[in-house]
């Protein structure tokens, strides 16, 4: 920022420009003055931060009334910051690109690429190549360019690479010199690239110099609008130590291959250390026996002090043939170095040679060779036949009989009678390719004669391989060719023509047969890319063709249906003129027979042990299943009827036999209502020290019961019930006894003695209110009795309320029901405890409370992720993150901080994980609430363990935060519980290598608590492509449509900021109920390990939006990326529905009942509609009692009773015998 001030008053200024320049090689840039506000006679000029790549600044001003000019002096300015890291220069830069050159038919036809080496010694260009990327797609997009010759680039010398474009091969070297006027010579200080596609005039893209291992080491990006027609764009190298270089000249100067300017280049040579160590090979490759359909991948742990600049896996499959060698890049996911090798190169080969070898740009290192056998089928001679003697076969079969002679002398006989057969190859033929750039849910696929013989819908990055097996019946002899298919389908269909298709590339397809003899399409170069899809350059399909000799059809085909004969064995004749087979088989076409032990339609009581008796005619069983009301379970299966509901149910059996055949047999029966009803109770006076209790009992199917008299006890807010009111900081309140409670009134006692709707309402404006309930139980009770809560109250639509008993055993409040209300009418919450975990010192305490109300301001969670490079290399600027975030809690309102893993770079380094220990710490001594996660660096790079991890981030951190709410295998996964502002959320974490079984603790979390608006956390999850990657995809479809509170999933892993909205419709009438935010917010790729951006979420109630800004504390700077370029990518917002909800606890009733196991008495074999009597003795005198009854059948149908109360008569003095007076007393 540049300010200019007019000293002279009678000069008026209607215009004044700022001329700056920061090279004398490299002329003045303009910039228009604005007045400045609030201020006379000053402007201000202000240079765009992205502009700036010098240290110092060259400039001068001009003013201008209209009439008269007025130029200041020039000036000299020193910028801080701007001052190189000389030590991290990378050793190669790209000095110059030219993009729009003169144009050969319709391509530029003399695009090059301009490097320099910065060392003091001579880099050989082996271990590098040059990557062509697109910004929005991400490096696993990245075309790859590898000059065919060795370059060899001398100390501070450049190095010129001419992307020629496709279908010139007239061009030469000397028409690039001619053009261009220079003398580069090719194979010294120029290198040729054929056939390319060249670089997008119109498009934003980067050209990059990496490693053969991935590692980008210069970054030069252009942009689409500042590209100009036969001009070049300068880059210099970086000031911050990262690859990121800074373009310092758009279209000033003419393209120059070959020189450079000084001030692209820094003016002291790198110095290289002598470095002697070889890199550290490990192979991990699994060397167990494989099948030529199965794949074989080769991986490697490779380590370096330095730089491991080049890993390449070596293999043959033939011995007489040198090792194909494939460049290995670092994966980013284990940090370990793979690569497949697809079947389509295993079949028809006995055992695969491979050795690792690595290197560091001066030391190499190799593995010895190593063998892994592949298990090929062994090969037949003579007459033979695909089938065996005495096989069991079912269904239309493929009969197959091959000779080593001429295969129309075989002849085929079924049961005597000869049979018509065609000319077949004998083993299985496969059609391979290799494809990249496919996406999720199109339906690609490979047709044949109109049938789909595979739908490849995967999203697939870089090259894999898929291998076809083709119907035996679709290959003809005497046909011409064979034509195979391969279509862009679209989300519907591979035929589809209305819809929106896929586009992607395919290469190398071919056929490859048994012996592992490989047929083209001879018309298809197997390296040339074919592009199919909708879009311009595309066809929406791609046939090849093949031609098969007749010499390869060496055996007769039978398409036999057995189902046209009997069951049972069959006469099978093969021969060839020569020799004869002969064969026995079975024909199997019916399924198992199963009788299950249950009778259709029938009713049952008591218990049952279900079973089935199962057996096949002609083949053993191989499977067999069953399912008790769509359940799974396990035959034999003992259950008691009584445990399952009155009415209908199926038994559902499924077996099926070794030839493939399956019978379902299902059994409908039915199991009336078995629990005996309520009992009556029949009122009895009591005496003074006896009662006779008795009850009036029935049997839904008249069955005779047992009646055991028991004890029991109940307590109300008339007697031995304490109850409070308070509100705490969590639900539900950490501490047994939270201080500054208050104990009800006895006018508020009085209004929650009876179920009569007069209630006590319990409000707080930030903490979460509830009524706690303190129960003094009779000392008699023992720890193996029954203590039942009963709560009667209300709440708003849409509040969860809950339960809680303290646990004196676990220490804590624990969950003991819950309910969320419909409506505001009056529900009941109730649940059963132990005494022996709920009891002390005869007291027993309930909890029942709802979460917090309203307030109005905004408030903020903040957003870290993969501060890998900040642990490792720059943990100042990870402290600086915490530090702000600390700083500014009251001034943001900062109520959270999400972190999306890769908290380190190397899960093994101790010193990382204490440099995020400290970190991190400061949001613990601050008390901001907090959660984290394991990205894939975090966790062992060979076995994924968590071990560091727990030790560091485990749930001993958290579990005794008040938000934390728990732990998933020591915080591998992890739910916190947060509240502001009347918006309740849950943070569900989970760590990286989600599996099956991760996603059910997920979903089960997500279902305790749907009154809470979900924000899920995972380290991947959204592509750079704006598209879920494939483990998204499964989260997406498995946890986020299923539940309903779902509003946003956070994600990092990937270099990029994107973001993904998608509309539910979670009740089925087709329209949207929510919408789900997706975001992703990884900056690890950009200077100094992403200098310190952070994202924050600036929650707006009164508009119902979150604002999503980025901002960095170490740079002090908003938005990584530039929204000249980027647009709105790292700042915007997103619709939320806000409104605060209004919560309250509110009692109307409360009661405890007590059931022990004391038994009183029992009355055996009571009929139905009968009264079972008791009576209960040495009772004290005007006392309180309590009991309930247990009434059972034979058929173990069960009834527990309420409890009932009577109240023993007040005791009548009577006077003792020697003081009656017997003169008044007459006989009867």
């Amino acid at each position: 920022m540049i300010e200019a001030q007019v000293r002279d008053n009678s000069y008026q200024a209607f215009s004044a420009f700022l001329f700056y320049k920061q090279s004398n090689e490299l002329g003045y840039k303009m910039v228009p003055m604005d007045p400045t506000p609030g201020a006379v006679r000053k402007f201000l000029a202000q240079i765009p931060k992205r502009l700036i790549w010098n240290s110092e600044l060259e400039y001068y001003i001009v003013m201008s009334n209209g009439k008269q000019r007025v130029e200041s002096e020039t000036k000299k300015l020193r910028l801080e910051g701007y001052q190189a890291d000389l030590a991290h220069i990378p050793e190669l830069l790209i000095t110059e690109l030219a993009v729009d050159t003169k144009n050969i038919g319709r391509a530029d036809g003399y695009e090059f690429i301009e490097i320099f080496n910065t060392t003091d010694r001579t880099i050989d260009f082996k271990d590098y190549h040059i990557r062509y990327r697109y910004p929005k797609e991400g490096p696993d997009s990245d075309l790859i360019w590898r000059p065919d010759e060795r370059i060899l680039i001398p100390s501070g010398e450049t190095f010129v690479v001419w992307l020629k474009p496709a279908g010139h091969t007239e061009l030469t070297s000397e028409d690039f010199n001619r053009y261009y006027q220079t003398q580069l010579k090719e194979g010294k200080n120029l290198a040729v690239i054929d056939e390319t596609e060249g670089m997008a005039n119109t498009r934003p893209r980067a050209v990059v110099i990496s490693t053969n291992t991935g590692k980008d080491i210069s970054v030069a990006h252009y942009r689409k609008h500042a590209l100009r027609r036969l001009s070049s764009v300068l880059y210099k190298y970086p000031l911050n130590g990262t690859a990121e270089l800074l373009n310092i000249s758009i279209g000033e100067k003419n393209p120059s291959p070959g020189t450079v300017l000084q001030a692209q280049v820094p003016e002291q040579k790198r110095k290289i250390k002598l470095d002697k160590e070889k890199p550290v090979i490990e192979d991990l490759t699994d060397r167990k026996p494989v099948r030529p359909a199965e794949s074989i991948e080769l991986r490697a742990d490779i380590r370096d002090r330095s730089l491991v600049k080049t890993a390449a896996f070596y293999y043959r499959t033939d011995e007489n043939k040198p090792f194909k060698r494939i460049l290995a890049e670092k994966d980013r996911n284990d940090n370990l170095y793979h690569y497949i090798v697809y079947s389509p190169e295993l079949i028809g080969k006995d055992q695969l040679e491979y050795y690792v070898a690595a290197g560091d740009g001066i030391n190499e290192a190799r593995t010895p060779v190593k063998m892994i056998d592949i298990k090929q089928t062994s090969k037949s001679h003579g007459l033979r036949m695909n089938i065996e003697n005495r096989d069991t076969l079912s269904g239309t079969q493929f009969l197959k009989a091959t000779t080593e002679g001429r295969a129309d002398r075989i002849k085929l006989w079924i049961d005597g009678k000869k049979q018509v057969t065609e000319p077949a190859m004998e083993k299985e033929v496969y059609f391979a390719f290799d494809t990249r750039k496919t996406n999720l849910y199109f339906k690609n696929a490979v047709t044949m004669e109109g049938k789909v013989l595979k739908v490849f819908d995967d999203t697939t990055n870089k090259y894999r391989t898929y291998s076809v097996p083709l119907p035996e019946t679709l290959l003809r002899k005497g046909k011409q060719l064979q034509r195979i298919t391969i279509r862009s389908g679209s989300k519907v269909s591979p035929f589809d023509t209305a819809e929106n298709r896929d586009d992607f590339l395919v290469k190398n397809a071919r056929l490859v047969l048994s012996d592992g003899t490989v047929i083209r399409d001879q018309r298809v170069s197997p390296e040339k890319e074919l592009f199919i899809g909708d879009n311009q350059r595309s066809n929406k399909s791609w046939q090849f063709q093949f031609n098969l000799s007749d010499g390869l059809f060496t055996s007769q085909l039978l398409e036999w249906d057995t189902s046209k004969l009997s069951e049972g064995a069959h006469h099978i004749q093969a021969s060839d003129g020569k020799e004869n087979v002969s064969l026995v088989v079975r024909v199997d076409n019916s399924g198992p027979h199963i009788e299950p032990n249950i009778t259709e339609g029938q009713t049952y009581k008591g218990n049952l042990i279900l079973q089935a008796d199962m057996y096949d005619k002609w083949s053993k069983i191989e499977e067999a299943k069953a399912s008790l009301d769509g359940e799974s379970i396990t035959l034999p299966y003992h259950t008691s009827f009584s445990d399952l509901l009155p009415g209908k149910h199926s038994l559902k059996v499924t077996a099926t036999d070794l030839a493939g055949n399956k019978t379902v047999i299902e059994r409908i029966f039915k199991t009336e209502r078995e629990h005996p009803d309520q009992p009556e109770v029949i009122d009895s006076e009591a005496d003074t020290h006896k009662v006779k209790l008795s009850v009036r009992v029935k049997d839904p199917t008249n069955d005779a019961m047992d009646v055991g008299f028991y004890r029991g006890f109940q307590y109300t807010a008339r007697n031995h019930v304490k109850i409070f009111k308070h509100a705490s900081l969590t639900e539900p309140p950490k501490s047994f006894v939270p201080e500054r409670e208050t104990l009800f009134t006895n006018k508020e006692l009085e209004r929650v003695s009876a179920a009569d709707g007069k209630t006590v309402s319990t409000e707080n404006k930030e903490l979460f209110p509830y009524h706690r309930f303190e129960v003094t139980v009779d000392p008699s009770i023992d720890e193996n009795d029954l203590a039942e809560a009963v709560w009667k109250g209300s709440s708003l639509p849409g509040r969860k309320v809950t339960m809680y008993a303290w646990n004196y055993r676990t220490n804590e409040w624990q969950p003991v029901d819950s309910f969320v209300a419909k409506d505001d009418k009056p529900f009941t919450l109730k649940a059963s405890v132990i005494a022996a975990d709920f009891v002390r010192e005869s007291k027993m305490n309930v909890i029942v409370q709802d979460e917090i109300p309203p307030a109005k301001d905004m408030y903020t969670f903040v957003w870290m992720s993969d501060t890998q490079y900040y642990a490792e290399s720059y943990p100042h600027i990870f402290d600086k993150q915490t530090e702000w975030i600390k700083d500014n809690q009251k001034q943001l309102n900062i109520k959270y901080v999400f972190h999306t893993g890769d908290i380190v770079d190397d899960s093994a380094d101790i010193r990382q994980w204490k440099n995020a220990d400290r970190s991190m710490s400061v949001l613990d001594k601050s008390g901001i609430p907090y959660g984290v996660l394991a990205g894939n660096h975090d966790v062992g790079h060979k076995d994924g363990s968590y071990r560091v991890f727990g030790k560091y981030f485990g749930s001993d951190r958290f579990d005794k935060k008040l938000h934390y709410g728990g732990s998933y295998k020591n915080n591998r996964g992890h739910y916190d519980l947060i509240s502001s502002n009347g918006n309740d959320y849950i943070m569900l974490y989970m760590g990286w290598g989600n599996t099956d079984e991760d996603i059910a603790w997920m979903n089960q979390v997500l279902k305790k608590h749907p009154d809470r608006m979900a924000i899920l956390a995972f380290h991947e999850y959204l592509l750079v492509s704006g598209n879920r990657s494939p483990i998204g995809e499964k989260i997406f479809k498995e946890i986020v449509k299923p539940n309903p509170n779902v509003v946003m999933v956070l994600s990092g892993h990937y270099h990029s900021a994107m973001r993904k909205t998608d509309e539910l419709d979670d009740d089925g009438d087709g329209k949207p109920d929510r919408l789900v935010h997706q975001m992703l917010a990884d900056y690890q790729g950009g200077p100094e390990g992403g200098q310190g951006y952070l994202r924050l979420l600036q929650f707006d109630q009164a508009n119902d939006m979150v604002h999503v800004s980025t901002y960095s504390p170490y740079v002090k700077d908003k938005n990584y990326y530039d929204t000249d370029t980027y647009g709105n990518k790292d700042e915007f917002s997103l619709s939320l529905d806000l409104k605060p909800r209004i919560k309250k606890v509110e009692t109307d009733y409360f009661e405890c009942n007590v059931y022990t196991n004391e038994e009183l008495g029992k009355r055996e074999q009571v009929k139905s509609g009968d009264t079972a009597e008791f009576r209960w003795d040495h009772l004290e005198p005007q006392s309180v009692y309590y009991w309930y009854i247990i009434v059972e059948d034979s058929f173990n149908g069960k009834t527990k009773s309420p409890i009932w109360k009577f109240k023993t008569k007040k005791e009548t003095y009577r006077p003792a015998p020697d003081q009656f007076d017997f003169r008044h007393v007459s006989n009867p």
